[in-house]
């Protein structure tokens, strides 16, 4: 066999043995054991399950009691999800090889993967109690994350990485267990280890993009490792979803709002995408859209008055007044008369009297309602046609400097629309 150093080493040497094989003809059944163990371990670390399965089942055919065989269709049905036929493979190990430090240990990955947390703890101990591995380790490791033990977390990983220095899942599994403790920036360093020792890996840069992004106020670090993580893995849910709110949270709205609809579009059941989605549908003045997703949005929020008052308002833009109305009437019920947040959609609903709603608005004390409401009074004059009073209204806000008021960002490009 060529030389083969690690995994990166396998579409190349899998390729020469199997041109060699078509070359003196040589099928699956006329090989050796050794050698099919080591073909269908080429064929796993090429990531190609199928062929591999085939592989290992011709092993398994000559003997129903290979060791080989059963422990990597075990892995193989893991990886396929099927973890009652993984779960059948390893007892038959077992029952010849019951103290296989290996199978104890994937039993007890499997059990957790079940929720079955005292069969987990028992055939992982066993494991440990016949050899120290680190997969044993780190399924100690996510036992005592469960139970929020994040000290014993921590004691089992160090033990994982002074057995295994190259494991990058214990690194990883160490930055969650560091986060969990607010220690943002040993998180960093072990995410970042995790990625070094793996590289190729998209949730590493995925989990390092969520920690810049969220914890350490490094979003250019974040956007970077989440276009790494599209690089890597084009069609990353989470990988998108991370880099829209990224994009946004850095007002790259253009960029943001493509994010999003791609995530909308690919997982609609997935509602993270809608509130940020409405508000810049919205603010694109794609009314149809703002609607739709202002509608959904409002049912996971429905204390935000926002949600209406876009679904409204772009129900108004479309000349559809008797839904407006519809809507409008619904939600001012949710707060209470005299209220600015009540006023503002007996406002939309009619404008002729701005005098009650400004008179709200100068002696509202909560200044991100006061900026908020302000926005949305200025969209009912552009859709009433005064675009004067819009202007006003917009002019009065956008140079505010508020964290998470979308609204501000909205009225800059309201106003930039209006001529101003």
């Amino acid at each position: 066999m060529s030389t083969y150093k690690g995994p990166q080493d396998a579409p190349r040497v899998l390729a020469e043995v199997e041109k060699r094989m078509a070359a003196e003809k040589r099928p699956l059944d006329t090989l050796s054991r050794s050698d099919l163990i080591q073909y269908g371990g080429l064929q796993l670390a090429d990531h190609r399950i199928k062929p591999a399965e085939t592989t290992f089942t011709a092993l398994l055919t000559r003997d129903p009691k290979d060791r080989e065989a059963l422990y990597s269709l075990s892995l193989i049905a893991l990886a396929q999800g099927q973890n009652t036929q993984s779960q059948t493979y390893l007892d038959r190990l077992l029952t010849d090889y019951p103290k296989d430090w290996q199978a104890l240990s994937l039993k007890g990955q499997i059990a957790l993967a079940d929720g079955k947390k005292p069969l987990a703890r028992q055939a992982i101990e066993a494991s440990l109690n016949v050899h120290e591995n680190s997969d044993a380790l780190l399924g100690m490791a996510q036992l005592a994350e469960s139970a929020k033990k994040w000290k014993d977390a921590e004691n089992y990983l160090d033990r994982a990485i002074r057995l295994d220095p190259s494991n990058d899942e214990a690194f990883s599994s160490l930055s969650r267990v560091d986060q969990a403790q607010e220690k943002w920036y040993s998180a960093e360093k072990d995410i970042s280890q995790a990625i070094t020792l793996s590289p190729a890996d998209p949730w590493h840069y995925l989990d390092r993009a969520r920690l810049c992004w969220v914890h350490l106020y490094k979003p250019d670090q974040a956007l970077a490792d989440a276009n790494k993580v599209l690089q890597l893995d084009p069609q990353n849910f989470f990988g998108h979803l991370y880099r829209a709110q990224i994009l946004d949270s850095k007002n790259k709205t253009s960029e943001a709002w493509s994010e999003y609809q791609w995530v909308i579009k690919s997982k609609p059941q997935d509602r993270a995408a809608y509130p940020p989605a409405t508000m810049l549908a919205f603010q694109y003045k794609d009314w149809t859209q703002a609607a739709a997703l202002a509608r959904v949005a409002a049912q996971d929020y429905p204390g935000e008055y926002a949600f209406p008052l876009i679904e409204a308002l772009s129900a108004q833009f479309q000349h559809k007044p008797a839904l407006a109305q519809q809507i409008l009437q619904a939600a001012s019920l949710r707060y209470a008369p005299g209220t600015a947040e009540n006023e503002i959609f007996r406002f939309v609903m009619s404008p002729v009297d701005a005098f009650t709603m400004n008179d709200l608005l100068s002696k509202e004390k909560d200044k991100s309602v006061r900026v908020r409401l302000r926005f949305y009074e200025g969209c009912e004059y552009v859709a009433a046609g005064d675009p004067s009073s819009a202007k006003a209204a917009f002019q009065s806000i956008v140079g505010e400097q508020m964290i998470g008021i979308p609204e501000i960002r909205m009225a800059q490009s309201w106003l930039k629309d209006l001529g101003s």
